[in-house]
Formats: structure tokens, sequence, C-alpha cells
């Protein structure tokens, strides 16, 4: 215990400005507390070399709740000069996966996404009782940019990209069906699976309910 205060110490009372902040740190202070101190006054708060140090001293101190929290923190740091990076979003993207703050439809669109690949998938699905008896399905489908551009190439048309993704769907499950030789009600008429039907036809209809703003589910 130092019973001298610092102000009346020779360092307290001749040296000035950085110096003097460094020198009474290094008095009043010691380890964790001391290093934290050194990085304020010798960075500005925020600035890159700021939050690179004070990470550092994040993993030297174990400054970790858990695995988790260290793990993310190793990542921020091996980052901190590129978290615009494709390989930054990827290797967040596994983390983020690991610790299942993202689904695996997430991370497979990211995926897609990051390498310029049209991607189509369902984020739900079930297989439900009808009100007339019968068994209905339904899907909540999500998809990229890239795909939609790749459905507009094949000359599937609509106002807008739900629209597309319908028409899609529809002539997905008329090849299915096709192929397995059925005759599914999957347009909502009643009536067996218009073969002749092209991608673009208005006759290929299938039932939609918004989920969100993004997001709906076809059955």
């Amino acid at each position: 215990m130092k019973f001298i205060p610092f102000g009346m110490t020779p360092a307290g009372l001749g040296l000035k400005g950085k110096d003097r902040d460094k020198a009474q740190a290094y008095y009043e202070l010691t380890e964790e507390k001391l290093h934290r101190r050194l990085c304020e006054i010798d960075f500005e708060k925020e600035s890159k070399e700021y939050n690179r140090r004070m990470k550092e001293l994040d993993i030297e101190y174990d400054f970790f709740e858990n695995e988790e929290a260290r793990e993310y923190a190793f990542l921020e740091l091996e980052y901190l000069d590129d978290n615009i990076s494709n390989e930054y979003i990827i290797a967040k993207a596994d983390l983020d996966l690991k610790y299942k703050k993202i689904t695996q439809v997430e991370y497979d669109k990211s995926e897609a996404t990051i390498n310029n690949k049209p991607w189509v998938g369902y984020k739900d699905y079930a297989v439900e009782d009808t009100e007339e008896g019968g068994m209905g399905f339904w899907f909540d489908f999500d998809w990229n940019s890239k795909f939609i551009a790749k459905l507009k190439e094949e000359g599937y048309e609509g106002i807008n990209e739900e629209e597309m993704v319908r028409r899609w769907y529809a002539e997905l499950c008329r090849t299915i069906a096709l192929e397995e030789g059925l005759a599914l009600d999957i347009f909502g008429d009643g009536g067996e699976v218009e073969v002749e039907a092209g991608p673009s036809s208005p006759n290929v209809t299938t039932n939609k309910t918004k989920v969100d703003d993004e997001h709906t589910k076809y059955s």
C-alpha cells in the first residue's frame, strides 16, 4: 500500500500529459487494471488499435464466461481489420451455426449467397389434415437473389419474387407427379395435374399464406 498520494510524488508534481497519466497508472494499478488503463492512455477509445488491444487483454486475462464467448473473441481479433470479407462472414456463420444462433437453412443461404450461387430452401414444412378431410402440405420457402435471376433466365414470370417462386414450386410439383405417375391436387382447383402448362402459365396456381414481409407459406 502506498501512503503518499501520487500527486505528491516527484512524478506527480513534475510530469504532465500522457507521461503523468502513465506514471500514475504504474504507481496505483497492477496487472489487468494497469494494462487496460495504459490502453486507454495510448489509444483513442473505439479506434482499431484500442479495440485490438482490449480484445488481446480479454484473451490474456480470460475475460469470458464460457467457451462460446472465447471463440467469438478470437474470431473478432483475427478479423479485426477485415470484418467485411467473405472469409470472415463464413467463419462467423460457422460459429453462429455451432452455437445455434442461426439455423442450417440460414447458414446454407448465406454460404450460397457468398459464393454467388442460386439457392432456395424451406424454413419449415408440414403435412396436415384439410378441412375437406384430406391431406395437405405446406412449405415456408426462402431464397436468394441469384435464384430469382436463375428463374428469370429460365422463363419464369411474375409480378414479384414470390410469384416467380410460386410458379417454380408448382412446376416442380408437376414434374414430380409426372415422374411418379400421380395425379395431385396441388393447384387448388380440385383437378388433376395439368401436364401441358408451362412455367409461366397463368393456370399454374398454389395456395399461399403470407407469413411476414419476407416469407410466404405455399401449400
